[in-house]
């Protein structure tokens, strides 16, 4: 998949990001198309081989239709996840670019944090997620930072997002 300059694009391991420049430079005596990534949250720059943007897990924002579906993971997934994969792989979940696996970690977490006290690492991943779910979210729904997080909070505590 390739994309245009302004297009909103997830990072796994960095959040929603935006195309700001795409560039061919020298590297090792080649020349390599790059995208320039620019992350507002934490106004950090990246730059990305083209060629190795799927690699990476780099892909576009998700649809409203699929901003549906986290709704409904958040709010009926009741799986068990793993502990040992998410205290030895914590970095494999980053690396992940499913928004749908992204929202039932989020979940499972969620509801342990509920039952007892989280683990620093499982805190920082909790919290990763939760900000990478509301920035793609506010992104696809084209609403501010503060209603996606109000949404997901609305369907965490038995409620319905509404999707205008």
């Amino acid at each position: 998949m390739s994309f245009v300059l302004d297009q909103a694009v997830v990072y796994p391991m960095q959040g929603v990001g935006k195309i700001k420049n795409i560039q061919n430079k020298e590297f090792n005596g080649e020349f390599i198309d790059y995208y320039e990534i620019y992350f507002p949250f934490n106004e950090m720059t990246f730059m990305v081989p083209v060629a190795r943007a799927a690699d990476l897990g780099i892909r576009a924002l998700v649809s409203k239709e699929k901003v549906e579906e986290v709704f409904d993971i958040i709010k009926d997934f009741e799986g068990q996840i793993d502990q040992k994969k998410i205290k030895d792989g914590s970095h494999d979940f980053y690396k992940q670019s499913d928004i749908l696996s992204t929202a039932k970690l989020y979940k499972f977490l969620y509801v342990k944090s509920m039952q007892k006290e989280l683990p620093f690492y499982e805190k920082r991943i909790l919290n990763d997620f939760e900000l990478i779910l509301q920035h793609e979210i506010s992104l696809a729904l084209q609403i501010s930072f503060e209603e996606a997080k109000e949404k997901i909070r609305e369907v965490l505590s038995g409620g319905q997002a509404v999707l205008d």
